[in-house]
């Protein structure tokens, strides 16, 4: 069998000489010395990718070599700052498709753009509507080669109220809408035919309010700001797929307080995720109704997690330790899981997860631990496992009876829990029979939490 050969990509913001230290020249350097040999490595700017999600399978394509972004088995952001956004919609691909990279800082150091919340949406298996965008001077080849089907918008991709948002029926008019705006980076989305859209504020987790949207007459935008009409709309006239699908998009993309789009197509037989705002529409927008209800649903999760903090600093004045419940939303940033669902057991020494298909292969000499873990944690059901692999672990034998002993592998990585940030140690187990996929064992609390049984995070 072919030994496959290891491949690195180092990331760059622009496309420079290819003898410059910003661009090729650097990896030029790095390969003069010794310690790469059997290595492939290749560079990419990030100003030349296209980045396209079709039929909810997403690719990055880059134009300076004509290849795609997608079988890497590292990657290093050397300068990527000054465009943020595609950084980390790239690092949240990576993520996606089991790719490691450094730093983890690029994943988070964004605006909460619509690009980056698509890619999140992709990787949590949300469906989103056919999405493509590149820098502003590759739009126009980005078009040429899209396999994003007429009708398409056209808007800002840092936009918002409908601002810079065109609907192009065909070439002609997206060339010349592109030609009106030679600077502003796009984003190019199919135009799904609909009647309305919903906006489902979720607040904590939780749909709260639900609100409809039709659009002025011959606009294809149902925004208020664009001319559209919102009403309030009771919950049982929602299909609850679509309250399901604001929660899950809103806790992709790392958001407690949101205003959730969910467009239905014309027949109401599909639903696309548009976007999730950060706390859109509380205290402004006419909703004939459902504003008070948006402001009234606000003003209950103010007071209950208020109420929350109260609670838990008056068990312990002073202590400065943190309380934890027996069920706490966590982050394990490093495997790309977020706000899921976890049990605390102080009868647990140290931390486990739900893993699948453990395996370990050996790759020029050195052993990588391969294994399935879910990405997402909704409500304590695992929507989606992605692929992981790591060279640092461990084994260890865990009794399971007097008889009996389990061989563990372990690992360490970033876990993000009632604010505070650690590094802990979890054994990888086949929890597909428990109702919470990750489990917080006393090694992490110890000195660090202490646990009230009364308290509890689930949603």
């Amino acid at each position: 069998m072919k030994k496959s050969v290891p491949k690195v990509l180092i990331v760059f913001t622009e496309r420079r000489s290819e003898t410059s230290t910003w661009f090729g020249g650097f990896v030029k350097r790095l390969q003069k010395r010794p310690g790469l040999e059997g290595i492939d490595m290749s560079h990419v700017a990030l100003e030349d990718l296209i980045f396209e999600i079709k039929d909810n399978t997403a690719t990055i394509f880059d134009v300076r070599t004509e290849t795609y972004v997608d079988d890497y088995t590292w990657v290093y952001f050397k300068r990527w700052m000054s465009m943020p956004n595609e950084a980390a919609a790239l690092a949240v691909f990576l993520r996606a498709r089991g790719i490691p990279f450094a730093d983890d800082l690029v994943i988070h150091k964004n605006d909460g753009s619509k690009l980056v919340s698509q890619f999140r949406f992709w990787a949590n298996d949300i469906p989103v509507a056919d999405t493509m965008h590149t820098s502003a001077h590759h739009t126009k080849y980005a078009l040429e080669r899209t396999a994003i089907e007429y009708p398409m918008v056209i808007k800002d991709a840092n936009g918002q109220k409908g601002n810079l948002n065109f609907l192009a029926n065909n070439r002609e008019e997206a060339l010349r809408i592109i030609d009106q705006h030679p600077d502003v980076m796009f984003l190019i989305q199919n135009y799904i035919d609909n009647a309305f859209d919903y906006r489902i504020q979720v607040y904590g987790g939780k749909a709260v309010v639900g609100v409809r949207r039709v659009g002025m007459k011959g606009s294809h935008l149902n925004n208020e700001s664009a001319g559209g009409e919102s009403s309030f709309i009771p919950f049982d006239e929602i299909p609850k797929g679509v309250l399901e699908l604001s929660e899950a998009a809103a806790a992709a993309v790392g958001l407690q307080v949101s205003g959730v789009d969910v467009l239905p197509n014309i027949d109401e037989s599909k639903h696309v995720i548009l976007e999730a705002n950060q706390g859109s529409q509380i205290v402004t927008g006419d909703t004939s109704g459902g504003q008070v209800a948006i402001i009234d649903e606000f003003n209950a999760y103010i007071a209950r997690m208020a109420k929350t903090r109260i609670k838990k600093n008056k068990l312990l004045p002073g202590n400065k330790k943190s309380i934890v419940g027996i069920h706490e939303i966590v982050d394990l940033p490093d495997l790309g899981v977020f706000g899921a669902h976890a049990k605390v057991d102080t009868g647990a020494y140290r931390c486990s997860i739900h893993a699948t298909d453990i395996d370990v292969i050996n790759r020029a000499g050195k052993d990588y631990l391969c294994f399935s873990i879910p990405t997402v944690a909704h409500k304590g059901i695992v929507d989606k496992l992605m692929r992981h692999e790591v060279s640092d672990f461990r084994i260890v034998p865990v009794r399971k009876s007097i008889i009996h002993t389990e061989q563990r592998y372990i690992i360490d990585t970033k876990l993000r829990i009632s604010g505070r940030n650690i590094t802990a140690t979890f054994s990888l187990t086949n929890r597909g029979s428990m109702r919470y996929p990750i489990l917080i064992g006393r090694k992490v609390l110890s000195g660090r939490f202490l646990v009230n049984s009364s308290f509890s995070l689930k949603g």
